[in-house]
């Protein structure tokens, strides 16, 4: 008797150690896809930040290439901060305002980081539990306004256009070149010539400036251009891809883990207690054995 309770204790130990390893696999498991999602958030969000001057600086170009046929402009700012990505921004923001909750994540063990990704996570758990409450203010984020003038996407018209150009070094060499340098040198070879500068010759000054201007300008256009091709979108959206993708993948892989690990552990518990019964089963209970026979003819057997 004794060795079928020694054997059904022995079953239910081994089917708790059995479930009890499978939950600590799955728990690690579950771990490194967590640990993973992190690291593609973080991984993207670098991405985002190095990517966001080139960003701005093309908006600003694309802006003022509208502007030159009076398109209103755009706020690429605005449509930077936009989304999932503008919203980590403003956590990380709530951290750096609240130096307080940014050193309570940093006291944080490990195990209780554990329900946050990443500490704008936490900033953002933080709010919505205790910061709202104690009167702590959402930081606003602020993204620059659009170059080019006018009403930020509400298609305003720019203001002059062409200053843009006079200011730059394209307009200011066609300018000196028309002023500067042609006017004198002309006017002089026609004094020279004991003659004084002509309707003709004014004309051709005029006609000179206005092809010298009228180049600047083209090659001013084809700067903008140049500049409002290096857009970065895709870039953007090719990294944000692979952050949906991979991580959507180590978000199936947390879920897999944790089910993979309950099946387990419930495996484990179950092949114990069916160990345990069937040993106990076999014990004989009052001292009557099983067969009568036996009891009548204790010799003959």
């Amino acid at each position: 008797m004794w060795g079928e309770i020694v054997g059904a204790l022995a079953s239910l130990a081994g089917g708790a150690l059995s479930a009890s390893g499978s939950e600590k696999a799955s728990a690690a498991q579950s771990k490194a896809a967590k640990d993973q999602l992190a690291f593609l958030k973080q991984q993207y969000g670098d991405t985002r930040n190095l990517l966001k001057p080139q960003y701005l600086q093309s908006g600003d170009a694309m802006n003022l290439l509208a502007s030159q046929f009076g398109i209103g402009p755009q706020n690429y700012g605005a449509a930077f901060g936009a989304g999932s990505s503008g919203s980590d921004d403003k956590w990380a923001a709530y951290l750096q305002q609240n130096p307080d909750v940014s050193a309570e994540w940093s006291r944080l063990s490990t195990q209780g980081k554990n329900p946050f990704s990443t500490p704008q996570e936490y900033a953002q758990y933080h709010y919505s539990t205790f910061g709202q409450k104690e009167g702590r203010q959402l930081p606003t984020i602020d993204y620059g306004t659009p170059a080019g003038g006018g009403a930020p996407g509400a298609g305003g018209q720019p203001q002059n256009p062409l200053a843009g150009f006079w200011a730059s070094p394209f307009g200011e060499l066609a300018t000196k070149g028309f002023l500067g340098v042609d006017a004198p040198g002309v006017a002089g070879a026609f004094a020279a010539g004991g003659k004084s500068v002509s309707g003709a010759a004014t004309k051709a000054l005029y006609d000179r400036g206005q092809a010298r201007a009228g180049g600047a300008y083209t090659n001013y256009l084809n700067g903008i251009q140049s500049l409002a091709g290096m857009n970065p979108t895709g870039q953007l959206v090719s990294a944000n891809q692979n952050l949906g993708t991979q991580g959507a993948n180590a978000i199936g892989a947390m879920g897999e883990a944790k089910a993979n690990g309950l099946m387990s552990a419930y495996q484990g518990w179950g092949n114990g207690i069916n160990g345990a019964v069937n040993s106990l089963s076999k014990i004989k209970f009052g001292g009557q054995p099983s067969d009568p026979a036996k009891s009548a003819y204790p010799g003959y057997y």
